[in-house]
Parts: C-alpha cells; structure tokens; sequence
C-alpha cells in the first residue's frame, strides 16, 4: 500500500457527524477540524477536499463551507493550483512588541530570510523619525521573511550608520535583527509604535511576496527606540493571509484558542 504523504487517515478513522442535530454540518465540521488543529494533527499537511468529505461522510459543499470558515478564522489559507495549508501561526496580540521569527519557531516551521539588501545607502528621502536627511548615508537591509516555504512578509528597515558598520557581515538569514542589535552593537530595544494599514503592492513586491494579482497586504511602519532614541525605521508588508492582528482594552485578557499564552 502506498502511503499518502498529506496523512490521509484509514478507515477505522471516519468520524460521522449529527445529521439529527439542529447544528449544521458544517458547523459541526468546523469543531472538529479546529480541535484537530489545536492538537497539530495536520502539521504534515492538510487533507484535500475529498479526503475531509470520505472521513467525515459528508458532501464536498460542506466541506469547502468548513474551510472557507476556518481561512476567515485566519486558521488555514489557500494557494491557487496547490491547495489548503494549516497557518504558521493562529493569532498576535496587539498589545506589545511580537517577534515574527519567534512565533515562526514557536508553530514548529523553519524561519528563515533571504536578505536582499544589507549595505550602507544614500538616501533619497529624508526619514525624520531617524534624524536623517536625503543625501545621507544609512545602514539598510531588506530581508523577505519565510516560514518554512511559504513567504509571510517583506520587511526594509534603516539603521543610522555607525550601528550599520558593525552590522555589514553578519548574517541575518534567519533570526529577529533586534537580537543580532544587541549581539553586535549592545543595543536594546526599549519600546517603540507601530502603524498598520491595508494596501496593494507594486508589482515588484507583489512577486516577492508571491502573490495574486490585486491581493492586499498589511502595511506597517515601525519606530524602534532604545534609550529614548530611534535606532529602526522599518516599513513592511505583511500577506494578510499569513497574519492578523488582535487589540484589547480593559480588564479582559485575551487568549483565543491557544492555551500556551
């Protein structure tokens, strides 16, 4: 017998569902792929369509309804002509500074960057936050960031350059560039502010990011501080198929689905 690499379950592993029940099936679908989720049954792979419908017993409309659920929940995402695949991560909470590369590891999958910039620049802009005018030289990496295969984001960040100096050789292939901040330079990230708004790509972004044609990205802008000074203006573009975001306010703590937190 030939094994399935996308985990496809035996027989013995069907699971029929209430149809007596008030609940739809698809809702009833719904709990049960998410409490496979939260137990990482589908790390592997997610089954197909037709593999859900065999196990389940239930119609293929069913189960696309279930999966366009669970994308909307931001727990799964498509890619045309490939499939479905289970998301990195389930959730960020909006309330203090988030590591991309540690929530990547954190999910189990290898992050990675590929760095397509990591040199000393002139500005052709002035960037204020920074104290630097046009004409200036800065330190500037570009960096697509990846978790596993799947790219999840586009991040361009400027440094003033005598951090940047310090910074020329070293490998920023994978990993938070705060911590390299510290390692090289002993420079801590005390705070900062972000900003977040929908956008469309240019085309040269759109291909990095691997992207359909007119798909929207979140577009950030970040101020990194330490002691009271910006050492990182970064602007960023986040799949937003990969990524959201949660705010709280008031006594309430928010938790989602996860029980790590």
């Amino acid at each position: 017998m030939r094994a399935n690499p996308r985990g496809k379950q035996a027989d013995q592993d069907i699971v029929e569902l209430d149809s007596s029940s008030p609940e739809p099936l698809w809702s009833q679908l719904v709990q049960h792929l998410t409490r496979s989720l939260d137990t990482g049954e589908f790390r592997d792979g997610f089954p197909s369509e037709h593999e859900l419908a065999r196990r389940y017993q239930v119609s293929r409309h069913t189960v696309r309804e279930g999966i366009r659920q669970l994308t909307e929940q931001g727990r799964l995402y498509s890619v045309q002509g490939k499939g479905t695949f289970v998301s990195p991560w389930q959730d960020y909470l909006f309330a203090a500074r988030y590591s991309i590369a540690k929530e990547i590891t954190r999910s189990g999958l290898v992050e990675s960057s590929v760095v397509l910039a990591q040199t000393i620049v002139t500005l052709e802009r002035d960037i204020p936050l920074l104290r630097a005018n046009a004409g200036e030289e800065v330190f500037f990496v570009e960096r697509v960031r990846k978790a596993g295969d799947e790219v999840v984001a586009l991040n361009r960040s400027w440094f003033p350059k005598d951090l940047g100096l310090k910074l020329l050789g070293v490998d920023l292939s994978s990993g938070s560039v705060y911590e390299v901040l510290e390692a090289y330079c002993g420079v801590v990230i005390t705070g900062g502010w972000e900003k977040i708004r929908a956008s469309v790509p240019n085309e040269s972004d759109r291909q990095l990011l691997e992207l359909m044609e007119s798909a929207p990205v979140l577009s950030l802008e970040r101020a990194a501080y330490s002691a009271g000074n910006v050492v990182e203006w970064r602007e960023s573009l986040v799949r937003d198929d990969r990524f959201y975001l949660v705010a709280q306010w008031g006594s309430e703590v928010w938790h989602g689905d996860r029980s790590d937190v």
